[in-house]
């Protein structure tokens, strides 16, 4: 004998499969935010130390060494914003810890997720800027001044 689906199974379906929708729609903005804040300082700091790139290369800095100090400035910035976001979200968590439905305030999976996923797009947001300062000519740098 065939189960049949019990009444209004169909309607919980398509609302759980939207409020996944909702979901990853509503966490790729903090995401794109994170990115663009990221690029945005690492490009004023690239372009801020313009001569300090062309100095190194000179010097004999290879290209390797230059996105490292990009990558390692944007990776401490996220890395500080990375350990107060996840304080204040453990803080929220323990606040609303009656409304959360089984999951537990301190859910380290939860929190290691959302960590990686941070750092990861810091990396990202601080790939262009640092792709960028590879782009320094170190002739017309000394040239400058």
């Amino acid at each position: 004998m065939a189960r049949r689906a019990q009444p209004g199974r169909k309607q919980r379906l398509h609302h759980s499969i939207g409020g996944d929708v909702e979901l990853a729609v509503f966490n790729r903005k903090p995401r794109q935010l994170v990115n663009i804040g990221i690029y945005g300082l690492l490009s004023f700091a690239v372009s801020m130390r313009r001569r300090e790139f062309g100095i190194r290369m000179v010097l004999g800095a290879q290209r390797g060494d230059i996105v490292s100090i990009v990558l390692r400035q944007g990776t401490m910035l996220a890395a500080a914003g990375l350990v107060l976001g996840l304080v204040l979200a453990y803080a929220a968590a323990r606040l609303l810890e009656s409304l959360l439905a089984g999951v537990r305030p301190a859910d380290a999976v939860t929190f290691s997720a959302a960590a990686v996923l941070c750092l990861i797009t810091a990396l990202v947001g601080a790939l262009v800027p640092a792709l960028r300062a590879l782009r320094v000519d170190p002739v017309t740098v000394m040239r400058a001044e």
